[in-house]
């Protein structure tokens, strides 16, 4: 599973929490193995990519780094792998992207809990949790199918949903655009946002599901005829929201 959380302006506090979060809740099992994994920092947009053991001191330094908000790196990110169980979690900062808050892992976990408790004092523009490898990119599966560049998604993000998926995340702006009533799961943010888990499992999210998640969100989606794109398979529904009554 992967999730990705858009805030357009840097938010140490948040990037901070998100990361510790992630490696406690997320894959606590694998954060317990000594010594294991990566950690890297890059501190500015195209410098260095440093990138270390894990330790306890160089988790320190890194989560430190973004406790100086005029010098935010441009990615504080750790990784571990044991066989085929993986966890990952990243803060990044691009100036024409915003914060973009990344996270995934092979164990079960309790992602709604970790986005309502992560988030309740933010004010996110996106976010999702995916079971597809193309919920781990910058470019959501919306923006693939329209043929839509990501900082062009991201810029419109409060006025046009970027996406949806298992879990979506939907702006204040757009919350009242939502029809969450056939969503397994909602979640209202104190900042006015609301947080909809479309089925009880990952497993669940079938073509059924992903509808009834389109359909809960049309009138929030951009205009334009997704299309599948060559060696994809993305899991959006290939109809105009525009048109949807």
């Amino acid at each position: 599973m992967f999730a990705t959380v858009n805030v357009e302006r840097p938010d140490p506090r948040l990037a901070r929490a998100w990361l510790e979060a992630s490696v406690t809740h997320l894959f606590p099992d694998l954060w317990a193995l000594p010594r294991a994994g990566h950690v890297t920092v890059t501190p500015y947009e195209d410098g260095p990519i440093n990138t270390w053991k894990r330790t306890p001191e160089r988790w320190e330094q890194a989560l430190a780094a973004l406790d100086q908000p005029d010098t935010i790196p441009e990615t504080v990110s750790v990784g571990l792998v044991q066989g085929e169980r993986f966890g990952r979690a990243s803060a990044g900062w691009a100036s024409d992207r915003g914060v973009e808050l990344g996270a995934g892992t092979s164990n079960d976990a309790d992602w709604f809990g970790f986005l309502v408790s992560l988030l309740a004092d933010a004010n996110p523009s996106y976010g999702q949790v995916s079971s597809s490898a193309e919920g781990a990119s910058t470019y959501t599966e919306l923006d693939m199918a329209l043929l839509r560049h990501a900082r062009e998604s991201f810029v419109a993000g409060r006025t046009a949903l970027r996406g949806y998926s298992w879990i979506t995340v939907v702006p204040a702006e757009l919350a009242g655009r939502v029809d969450p009533s056939t969503m397994h799961r909602t979640a209202s943010l104190p900042g006015g946002g609301l947080i909809l888990q479309a089925t009880a499992t990952p497993a669940e999210y079938d073509e059924a599901a992903v509808c009834k998640v389109f359909r809960a969100v049309a009138q929030a989606l951009p205009p334009g005829l997704p299309k599948q794109p060559p060696a994809r398979n993305l899991q959006v529904v290939f109809e105009d929201a525009s048109t949807v009554g």
